[in-house]
């Protein structure tokens, strides 16, 4: 199975663009045909195959009646027509049937070239199969150009043009996506390899320090073969402690699967924060012009907000960005209302909430299962609403010059103002 989650969508993506070349290829091809097309030629290269095809026809019908009877059969039947009854039941008795007729030469020759000629017309590949090729191609020719609608073709030269420049970067952009997945996957993926190799191992191990275990507790103590137990515990494990030999194996098989749940664990969150369907992305807008926390906190206005944006857009233009700012975001940013809208991209929403918690209003917004919430706040007041349950708020990480949501796989450069 491919843990790739975007290896599927690649796949499609190239097969879909793959079509629409080819369908732009016929219409490049078509357009040449149309150009190229002589209605009047045609019709007349229609006409003289027609009439070349009706003289084959006849010629094939002469050459095959010729051959329908050979002269011994046409002098057999010849003779029996003339003989009577009684002349009948006397060949049918002494077997006399009628000499053969000689043939010359001259007709040998004859019917050697007419049977040449008919097996040349009638072959698979002969005159006659050709011509009947050629007129129907040439028929065909007609009746497609007499229908062919130009602004049809048109039309669709423009719909695989507008396919083609669609697809084109939608297919960089998961060969990317697949690239960028398979190198965060690949050290989980080796460590898990490893963890299952070694957990092969040691429970091999383990098996045998059972196995060792219970050949001495069904013999007696102070006997010989308790001590061929002991000595060959010693040899394969170094030690003849039998219970501390099965404790340890027991504790290192326990701590490999363990290790490994946590490296599958780790590709099955890699796998899931790649399968999102995201529809709407809200950010805490004032907890985004903050770097650090606690005491070591320091408000950077939106030079890292700023960054961010446009890169949410460029990874999810069809998702809906909002922003939510507390009403005193103008007041700490020295800055109106309108000047602050003017910052983001026209498709970004901006609110200023008033009159309520913008916690709250950021909550609401991220009612539905396909809605996140970038924010470092933790909205504990907010613990039983879905967001919170369903784990659909996202830290971020603000430097001096760069912004991280892990997350959502997005570190961006910005420059802090002066």
């Amino acid at each position: 199975m491919d843990q790739n989650p975007y290896s599927a969508q690649h796949e499609n993506a190239i097969a879909a663009l793959a079509a629409a070349e080819v369908g732009l290829q016929e219409q490049y091809e078509l357009y040449g045909h149309m150009h190229r097309f002589d209605e009047g030629q045609a019709k007349l290269a229609l006409k003289n195959a027609e009439v070349k095809l009706e003289a084959l026809e006849q010629e094939c019908s002469v050459l095959q009646n010729a051959f329908r009877f050979d002269p011994s059969t046409i002098q057999g039947i010849a003779y029996r027509m003339n003989r009577s009854w009684l002349g009948q039941a006397f060949d049918a008795m002494t077997g006399q049937v009628p000499k053969p007729p000689k043939t010359s030469e001259e007709e040998k020759t004859k019917l050697a070239a007419q049977a040449a000629r008919r097996d040349a017309l009638l072959g698979k590949d002969g005159e006659l199969a050709t011509q009947q090729h050629l007129v129907t191609r040439l028929r065909y020719d007609l009746q497609f150009h007499s229908t062919l609608d130009w602004l049809e073709t048109d039309s669709d030269y423009a719909i695989f043009s507008s396919q083609i420049a669609r697809l084109k970067p939608v297919v960089e952009g998961l060969s990317a996506s697949v690239a960028r997945f398979e190198e965060h996957v690949r050290e989980p993926r080796e460590l898990c390899r490893e963890y299952r190799q070694r957990l092969g191992l040691a429970k091999e191990k383990l098996a045998q320090a059972i196995n060792f275990q219970d050949r001495y507790q069904k013999v007696p103590p102070q006997s010989v073969e308790a001590a061929r137990v002991r000595e060959a515990c010693s040899n394969y494990f170094g030690t003849d402690d039998l219970a501390r030999v099965v404790r340890h194996k027991t504790s290192d098989v326990k701590d490999l699967e363990r290790e490994l749940a946590k490296c599958e664990q780790r590709i099955s969150m890699l796998q899931q924060r790649d399968s999102r369907v995201i529809e709407r992305l809200i950010i805490d807008g004032n907890n985004l012009c903050n770097r650090g926390r606690g005491k070591n906190q320091q408000f950077i206005g939106l030079d890292a907000l700023s960054a961010l944006v446009p890169e949410l857009l460029s990874k999810w233009p069809s998702s809906e960005i909002i922003l939510v700012f507390d009403p005193g975001i103008t007041r700490k940013l020295r800055m109106s209302w309108e000047e602050i809208q003017r910052i983001f991209p026209a498709p970004v929403e901006t609110y200023r909430v008033v009159g309520r918690s913008a916690d709250e209003m950021i909550i609401e917004l991220a009612n539905t299962p396909n809605a996140f919430i970038i924010s470092n706040d933790r909205f504990s007041e907010f613990s039983n609403r879905p967001a919170l349950k369903e784990n659909r708020v996202f830290d971020h990480g603000i430097t001096k010059s760069n912004i991280l949501v892990n997350e959502l796989w997005i570190s961006v450069n910005y420059s802090p103002s002066s």
